[in-house]
């Protein structure tokens, strides 16, 4: 019923949620990709 009655509300938090994963996964590739590169 509140999904329904709030179709916004759950789809942009969703979509919040999945760019954070993204920006918090694409800094950690890059600060592992930097360790790499120092590590050599």
């Amino acid at each position: 019923a509140i999904a329904v009655r709030n179709p916004q509300t759950i789809p942009t938090d969703g979509q919040n949620f999945s760019n954070m994963f993204l920006i918090h996964s694409r800094r950690e590739q890059n600060s592992n990709w930097r360790r790499r590169i120092w590590s050599l």
